[in-house]
């Protein structure tokens, strides 16, 4: 990266999904009030003021067609890979797009707040880190607001050195799993954002039924539900908070691996609260 691009670099936000999901098949699409769900995650994405563009990248399974089709009806190119091997499928679409930073965020966060992501660009480009976390080595906001921010030399090096199967279907393991070879910016939560007992995500039945019952209360069409306010409402109705209190979040490790108490310091990574 030289000159004009080393100085503003290109910021793409890559939205990962699919159809196959085992736990809630074809989540991605199901309505909520009356519309897909990947809708209302794409008017929160684009609601961020940091990123140069968006991708959706979903697989290149005949059934993953519609959710390219739909991210185009609403002005958001879609890109399709490797369905298992989905570092793969965020390098090529990092590589297609012209990214110089790299934003991944999931399609199954209908509570994804835009400020966030921008505090997330923002510390990455400030410390120069290779890799900026909020959910996968530090758990300090709601599970559903995870952002991680991965620079594009970084992205092109674990593509080529990450081998093992987990490695590959998640993208970034490999990253929290060598914090020695990396320089790591993790971001905690402050106020009302740091609630890591809160599940905003969506991966079953019970989470898609908290979350329905959350935008029937709050949204309003042509605006999105500020997360804080989902809380304070969450915070009001502890027999909705408890709908998926049971509902284990599934981890990118095969097996239980701790990780060290400060991983990225050894290399000048820093710890923001």
């Amino acid at each position: 990266m030289t000159g004009d691009r080393a100085n503003h670099p290109r910021v793409v936000a890559i939205l990962q999904a699919r159809m196959g999901s085992s736990r809630l098949p074809r989540k991605v699409l199901r309505p909520l009030l009356g519309r897909p769900m990947l809708v209302h995650i794409l008017e929160r994405v684009k609601s961020a003021k940091r990123l140069d563009g968006i991708v959706v990248a979903t697989t290149d399974l005949p059934e993953d067609r519609e959710i390219i089709d739909l991210a185009c009806q609403h002005g958001v190119e879609g890109f399709a890979g490797p369905v298992e091997d989905v570092l793969t499928r965020y390098h090529l679409a990092a590589q297609a797009h012209e990214a110089d930073v790299i934003v991944r965020v999931g399609g199954d966060e209908p509570f994804l707040d835009p400020p966030t992501v921008d505090l997330m660009v923002r510390r990455h480009l400030e410390s120069g880190a290779d890799y900026t976390d909020n959910c996968r080595m530090v758990q300090s906001f709601p599970r559903g607001l995870d952002v991680e921010v991965v620079s594009r030399p970084t992205l092109d090096r674990i593509a080529r050195v990450a081998q093992e199967p987990h490695q590959r279907e998640h993208v970034t393991p490999y990253l929290y799993e060598h914090p020695e070879e990396f320089k790591i910016t993790l971001v905690e939560a402050e106020g009302e954002l740091r609630r890591p007992d809160l599940r905003l995500v969506v991966d079953t039945p019970e989470d898609f039924q908290l979350v329905e019952a959350v935008y029937q209360a709050l949204w309003v069409p042509g605006e999105i539900i500020d997360v804080r306010r989902a809380i304070r409402f969450l915070d009001s109705r502890p027999d909705l908070a408890r709908l998926n209190a049971h509902v284990m979040q599934r981890s990118a490790r095969p097996s239980p691996c701790p990780l060290p108490p400060h991983p990225a310091s050894p290399h000048g990574g820093e710890e923001k609260r």
